[in-house]
């Protein structure tokens, strides 16, 4: 998800799991492809922190991506891509205020006040992404271990998995692609012809945390739950090459009851919609 433009995603938010991912950071990189396209490679040294370096972690990360058919320019899996990524290192920063989100943005899981991440991190993922005509999938999934300590306690080693899985197809028959859908009869403001393009989505997400989180410490009471799952459907309208309307119904299921706005729950209904501009 991170290396796609934010501009082309089928949902108004990213995927339970991309709350573990590494994003925009400052650092080092060194980006390549190889075998005429057939691999792509990507190598950093960086922050780890986001764009506010406030302590001396510091992380390693490799991601190495392969097109097996790219050749096979009549083949249906022509644009099919598989790839492996991983990051070690070591992060130092209290989790005071940070939490899990449902895929809507609202809060889930909360980490305990005097919770803090205290050594090693390591994340490897798995991806996969295709595309053919009005047709688009991906999929990851992600795996995290991270040093966590509460108070004065010695940290301990704890978990984070996840994955999703997303399909959607362009409705109106255009063709789909990593750089989004270019409809075929665009939407005049000015006139009001044209249908513009519709893609519809689906998308399941998952998110699992170590059990053992609140009896740690590390989680507060009544604020916690082990499993984050959610399913996804996506109703998209692209009028023209600037404009973009998603409207997505979304429903969050945990695997134990949490404090709601409504009070405790173990599910949630959300409905969002976004209108996106760019130029």
């Amino acid at each position: 998800e991170e290396v796609r433009s934010r501009r082309h995603i089928d949902f108004p938010a990213f995927s339970l799991v991309n709350q573990f991912s590494p994003a925009e950071d400052h650092g080092l990189f060194v980006n390549g492809r190889a075998a005429g396209g057939l691999v792509e490679y990507g190598l950093a040294a960086y922050n780890g922190t986001g764009a506010s370096d406030t302590n001396a972690s510091k992380d390693l990360a490799a991601r190495v991506m392969v097109h097996p058919f790219l050749d096979e320019e009549a083949s249906l899996w022509r644009n099919f891509q598989i790839g492996v990524a991983g990051t070690v290192g070591k992060q130092e920063a209290s989790t005071k205020g940070v939490t899990l989100d449902n895929e809507a943005g609202g809060a889930v899981v909360h980490f305990a006040d005097d919770s803090f991440l205290d050594g090693d991190r390591t994340r490897l993922g798995l991806e996969l992404a295709w595309y053919r005509g009005p047709w688009f999938a991906q999929a990851e999934y992600l795996a995290v271990a991270q040093d966590m300590r509460a108070g004065a306690a010695a940290p301990t080693e704890v978990g984070f998995r996840g994955a999703y899985v997303t399909l959607s197809r362009v409705l109106t028959g255009e063709n789909k692609t990593y750089g989004g859908v270019d409809p075929d009869q665009p939407f005049d403001l000015k006139t009001g012809h044209g249908r513009g393009a519709w893609v519809l989505a689906l998308r399941l997400s998952q998110l699992e945390s170590d059990d053992d989180l609140e009896a740690l410490g590390l989680a507060s009471p009544g604020r916690f739950t082990d499993e984050l799952r959610s399913a996804s459907i996506g109703l998209n309208w692209i009028p023209n090459g600037h404009i973009i309307v998603r409207h997505a119904l979304i429903l969050s299921d945990y695997g134990q009851p949490v404090m709601l706005d409504r009070g405790l729950g173990d599910d949630e209904v959300s409905l969002m919609i976004e209108f996106q501009l760019h130029f």
